[in-house]
């Protein structure tokens, strides 16, 4: 706990001080952290622009996955190829675990149930996107769904256009902001369809 300072700089000290403790941490477990009240955690993250804490936190997990990317450069030159493959399958897990983390459960199974009834399921994507698009279709036409990816953004202007009221379009985007992707899922809302954003930024 911290003492002696004003309780939205505590909080802005401890966020800063410990970014990876603070993702994690419930909004009450972060008032305490912080002699604090949760009332001003949530005034904290209202100051700051975000609509409530769980915005806030989310914000904080992708800028903390930013600022933690890896890259094979990341591996010493003299390495041990043990030490590689235990490197890449912890990298995984720490990945694996923080989507699990930032999942908004009741999100997922309301796009469940409406996949469950759609008609037909579009994934669109661009760059490496294209390849989430890709295998996301293969598994549900693996599990009898009619599903397609399109990952060429003029091919996607075109399938867009033939979507309707019965039909799921998601789009993937790491960012939020490819504007093919942004366009594509628009031009599925005009159309009456459901859409879905898959992306790291909330």
């Amino acid at each position: 706990m911290q003492t002696g300072l004003p309780a939205t700089v505590a909080i802005g000290r401890f966020v800063l001080k410990s970014p990876f403790r603070a993702r994690s941490m419930s909004i009450g477990e972060l008032a305490i952290a912080c002699g604090a009240s949760a009332a001003t955690v949530y005034r904290f993250c209202r100051d700051l622009g975000y609509a409530g804490y769980k915005e806030f936190q989310l914000d904080l997990a992708a800028a903390m996955a930013q600022n933690d990317a890896f890259t094979l450069e990341d591996f010493s030159g003299n390495a041990s190829p043990r030490a590689i493959v235990r490197q890449v399958f912890e990298y995984n897990r720490q990945s694996l675990a923080e989507t699990a983390r930032l999942l908004d459960v009741r999100v997922l199974v309301r796009v469940a149930k409406l996949i469950q009834r759609s008609r037909k399921v579009l994934f669109v994507g661009i760059g490496a996107s294209a390849l989430v698009a890709r295998y996301a279709g293969l598994r549900l036409l693996s599990l009898g769904f009619s599903a397609l990816a399109v990952v060429d953004p003029y091919l996607q202007i075109f399938a867009t256009e033939n979507v309707g009221a019965g039909d799921v379009v998601a789009g993937i985007s790491h960012t939020g902001q490819t504007d093919h992707v942004v366009e594509a899922i628009r031009a599925a809302r005009r159309r009456g369809a459901r859409t879905v954003a898959i992306t790291n930024y909330p």
